[in-house]
């Protein structure tokens, strides 16, 4: 008989991951994909500096450096926060793990609007949270006032925003936010900002200075396109960093990608042309869809969702196509999810949705 695990594994749900196909077939076929909101611009600076990099022996038989040194400061540095509030891990779901273990004890209660980011599902449940969920109806718009005149008196632990959100696009006011953190003042306040780079004036990093209960959480993934090097980071009061920092450890997050990370910082200005070609391609792609009739959310990030009256025959579709899709059907009905990240490829994925909707 097979040793038991912690009687919560038992029945936890472990998140559902896109299908890995194009890492297999991508050598021999043609792939366009848009599944996972990934970034699609790596500057040529940043290949001559990993090249330069990996010809150096300490990056392959040195520990990195634990602490993250440049790499918080330069974070630090184009926040405009101190380096006391950025505490760097390998890629924010290591963050919202991290944070969930530390505040989180066993039947203390999450508050989550969904749909939302679901990965955060198992790190609360993991951590012996009892998970309250808030359903958001179409058009996915988020009420501050609502959900603190209903949820004031529940005495959560954690609640968990995402804004702009994930898949539904919304974003969530800096007021909203610094009301939640206000009403809630014994609940520790995650706000997932993955995708901020997008839609900057929703960025609400200046509130750690007024509230001491808001821990948000970043990522190099999407709008610097470093998802396979896994970095990321939570801006927050001290006090936050300094309890979640006693289960970091700090030889995860590798020499290369914080590196990497600091070359992005200092060059930002060829992101942020990047960003603006995304932005507008989104808006395109998101007036294509309302002339074909096709309903989708309103999104202040790199894709949208949209709904289509067979998902599993259209995933089928775009993939015989060569274009990867994510499906968000058990979360919005009959949703889908694009990321978007060329012209080219959102053309690509409009052409295949144009025989869908013509069938």
């Amino acid at each position: 008989m097979p040793v038991s695990p912690n009687p919560r594994f038992q029945s936890l749900e472990a998140y559902e991951i896109t299908p890995q196909e194009p890492w297999q077939i991508y050598e021999d076929y043609s792939v366009t994909k848009l599944d996972w909101n990934e970034g699609d611009f790596v500057p040529d600076f940043v290949k001559r500096t990993a090249r330069r990099l990996l010809s150096n022996d300490e990056y392959y038989a040195w520990y990195p450096d634990c602490a993250a040194i440049e790499l918080t400061k330069a974070l630090a540095g184009s926040l405009g926060v101190s380096v006391m509030n950025v505490l760097t891990f390998p890629g924010s779901d290591v963050a919202l793990e991290s944070l969930c273990r530390v505040y989180l004890g066993v039947g203390e209660r999450v508050l989550i609007p969904v749909p939302t980011y679901e990965n955060l599902f198992t790190f609360a449940a993991s951590a012996g949270g009892e998970l309250v969920f808030v359903s958001l109806k179409p058009p996915f718009e988020f009420s501050a006032a609502s959900f603190i005149a209903d949820y004031r008196d529940d005495r959560p632990k954690l609640i968990y925003l995402v804004s702009p959100n994930n898949p539904c696009g919304y974003v969530i006011a800096r007021s909203d936010v610094r009301d939640i953190c206000r009403a809630f003042p014994d609940a520790l306040v995650i706000l997932d900002q993955a995708y901020v780079d997008f839609s900057p004036d929703a960025s609400c990093v200046d509130l750690i200075r007024d509230c001491d209960n808001l821990a948000i959480t970043r990522t190099f993934s999407k709008a610097f396109s470093l998802a396979g090097m896994r970095l990321g980071y939570i801006v927050a009061d001290h006090g936050i960093l300094k309890q979640v920092a006693k289960i970091r450890n700090g030889k995860n997050l590798g020499m290369l990608a914080q590196k990497l990370g600091v070359e992005l910082l200092k060059r930002q200005t060829d992101v942020q042309q990047w960003i603006r070609q995304v932005v507008e391609t989104r808006d395109w792609l998101s007036d294509q869809l309302t002339a074909l009739g096709v309903m989708h959310s309103k999104s202040h990030a790199n894709f949208i969702l949209f709904v289509m009256p067979d998902p599993k025959y259209a995933l089928a579709e775009f993939k015989r196509h060569g274009v990867y899709v994510r499906d968000k059907s058990k979360a919005v009905p009959n949703g889908l999810r694009v990321t978007i990240t060329t012209r080219q490829a959102a053309e690509q994925f409009l052409a295949v949705l144009k025989q869908l909707v013509s069938r």
